[in-house]
C-alpha cells in the first residue's frame, strides 16, 4: 500500500493549514466510483509567486464568493487537491466530495489543479512527483482503485487549459521524471558515489556547507542532508523540514545559484601507492540563473472552471 507522505515531494496542506474549515463541503460521493483523474491549472504568475498557502487560499474565496468581485457561490474551491512548484499537495474537497472542476465530470473524475501555469518552463518536476505519487496513493491505499483514466480539462471543455506542456505530459501517461538538466541524477539519503560528491560539492560552492571532516566522501549521509535542508528551507518557506534527497527544484536552484559554473567534477581515483589521482572532469553547466518571472510577483487571475 501506497503512502500518501512518502509519496509527496514536498509538505501536505490540510485544509485547516491553508485558513478552510475542516469538513469539505459538496455532496457525499464513494470514491470507489471515480474513474478518472482530470488535470487543471489556475494560471497566473508560477515562477514569481512563491507564496502558494495564499495564492490556494485566494481561489477557495473565489469559488465560495468570499471574494466580493466573484460571481461564484459554491459550497467549496471546486478542486478536490492542488499542486504548486515547489511539490507541495492542498488538500481540496478531498477524495468523498462532489467537486465542482468540470461540468458532467464532478462525480465519477477527480480535479486536481496545478497552481500556475502550464507552460514550457512553469511546470516543474517536484510538482510532477507530485502528480504521479498522488495518482499512485489514490489508486493504492485512497480507495480509487477504479481511477484507471486520465484527461486534460481542454479533454472535456472549451478551453486551452490545462496548458500546453502539462496537457501533453498528461496525454502521455505522466511519466515519471527522476533528473534534471539533461539527465543529472538526484540522489536520495544513503546513496554514495560520484552522483552525491558532484552534489555535495555543488552545495559547497553555493553557500550550503557540509558539517563533516570530509564533505566530499561521496556518502549521502546526516551531514548533506542537513546542508540540503537548509538549501531548500532558503529557497522558500513552503517546505517540510527534511525528505532524505535532493528534490528537482532544489537542484536547479543550487545550479542557479552558481551562476552557470556548475560544480567541480569528483574526485580521481587514488593511484596504488595511495597517491591522488587526476582530478575529474568539471560538472554539467547550471542555467544561468536569469528568469523575469523571478521578479515578477503578482497574485494571479484564476481560471473559472465551470
Amino acid at each position: 500500500m501506497t503512502d500518501l507522505n512518502e509519496s509527496v515531494v514536498g509538505r501536505i496542506y490540510d485544509r485547516t493549514d491553508w485558513g478552510a474549515p475542516a469538513t469539505p463541503g459538496g455532496a457525499q460521493r464513494d470514491p470507489a466510483r471515480v474513474v478518472g483523474m482530470t488535470v487543471h491549472h489556475t494560471t497566473g504568475n508560477t515562477l514569481g509567486n512563491d507564496d502558494t498557502v495564499r495564492w490556494w487560499h485566494n481561489i477557495w474565496r473565489w469559488h465560495t464568493g468570499r471574494n466580493p468581485s466573484s460571481p461564484l457561490t459554491w459550497s467549496d474551491i471546486g478542486y478536490a487537491y492542488g499542486i504548486d512548484r515547489f511539490g507541495n499537495l492542498f488538500v481540496g474537497r478531498g477524495r468523498y466530495r462532489q467537486l465542482a472542476h468540470a461540468r458532467g465530470y464532478n462525480t465519477t473524475w477527480l480535479g486536481v489543479a496545478y497552481l500556475g501555469s502550464g507552460i514550457q518552463g512553469h511546470v516543474t518536476i517536484d510538482a510532477k512527483q507530485t502528480f504521479v505519487g498522488l495518482r499512485n496513493w489514490l489508486r493504492d491505499g485512497g480507495g480509487m482503485d477504479n481511477m484507471s483514466r486520465l484527461n486534460g480539462h481542454r479533454d472535456i471543455g472549451s478551453t486551452a487549459c490545462p496548458g500546453d506542456h502539462l496537457y501533453q505530459w498528461v496525454s502521455d501517461g505522466m511519466p515519471t521524471p527522476d533528473t534534471v538538466g539533461g539527465g543529472l541524477m538526484l540522489p536520495r539519503q544513503g546513496d554514495t558515489g560520484e552522483v552525491v560528491e558532484f552534489w555535495q560539492r555543488t552545495l559547497v560552492r553555493a553557500g550550503y556547507p557540509i558539517d563533516y571532516s570530509d564533505p566530499y566522501d561521496g556518502n549521502y549521509g546526516p551531514a548533506t542532508e542537513a546542508a540540503v535542508t537548509k538549501a531548500r528551507q532558503s529557497f522558500s518557506s513552503n517546505v517540510t523540514p527534511s525528505v532524505g534527497r535532493i528534490t528537482p527544484w532544489t537542484a536547479m536552484r543550487l545550479l542557479e545559484r552558481l551562476g552557470g559554473e556548475g560544480a567541480e567534477g569528483p574526485r580521481g581515483p587514488r593511484g596504488p601507492k595511495g597517491d591522488r589521482g587526476p582530478k575529474g572532469e568539471r560538472g554539467p553547466a547550471g542555467t544561468d540563473g536569469k528568469d523575469a518571472d523571478l521578479t515578477d510577483y503578482a497574485i494571479p487571475i484564476v481560471q473559472r472552471d465551470p
